[in-house]
């Protein structure tokens, strides 16, 4: 994983905690930041692709979960209740291959940039951010909600997953692996990120 940050700042090497807390330089909103984004996978996100056998039988061959293309991008909006942290999120997606693709983010927090490039594959949930140390969760399963978005009403699985006073609810599209929202409660506020742009036309009529 490669990252960059802007203006100059410590650097992070398993999670973004360090890297939000150079940006915002506000402690504790920050690390719950961190946790927001820190590398969650998908429930089962290794799924059954263990053992793969090179010899040709079973070809449980491993798609991408859209129609996705070089230029392509997701953005979420990041926004505070308290006000401490204003912001975008964005997305790129490059060099796709058939069950493989780089992402290239850009989150811009408070006028401040933070880049980071990783190389995601067909079992990570599309809004992750990955840490290239293997598939963790979400959490518990809370239970499955019709959420409005900036697409219209969307199917999702709504996970939680909490530490050291920190919650964090997760809203993972039903149908397709697409993360939609994510928000953290703490001491500090409530932290949100929603999806609110994309040029996937698959995730923008996604159960429409």
């Amino acid at each position: 994983m490669e990252s960059d940050i802007k203006p100059g700042g410590p650097r992070s090497g398993r999670t973004l905690l360090v890297a939000v807390i150079a940006i915002v330089a506000v402690l504790v909103v920050a690390a719950a930041a961190a946790f927001v984004m820190g590398v969650f996978d998908a429930p089962g996100g290794n799924g059954d692709t263990e053992g793969g056998d090179d010899t040709g039988g079973d070809k449980d061959a491993i798609e991408l979960p859209f129609d996705i293309s070089n230029g392509d991008f997701i953005e979420y909006a990041i926004s505070h209740s308290e006000g401490a942290l204003e912001g975008t999120m964005r997305m790129t997606f490059l060099n796709v291959a058939d069950d493989s693709y780089e992402v290239r983010m850009v989150q811009t927090i408070n006028g401040q940039t933070f880049n980071l490039t990783w190389t995601a594959d067909a079992n990570d949930t599309v809004g992750r951010i990955s840490d290239g140390d293997g598939p963790e969760d979400f959490g518990e399963l809370i239970g499955a909600e019709t959420i409005d978005t900036e697409f219209g009403p969307r199917n999702a699985l709504h996970y939680r997953a909490s530490e050291d006073g920190t919650v964090i609810d997760y809203y993972v599209g039903e149908e397709s692996p697409m993360l939609y929202r994510i928000v953290t409660t703490d001491e500090g506020g409530v932290l949100t990120y929603e999806l609110v742009d994309t040029n996937i036309e698959e995730i923008r009529n996604a159960n429409a």
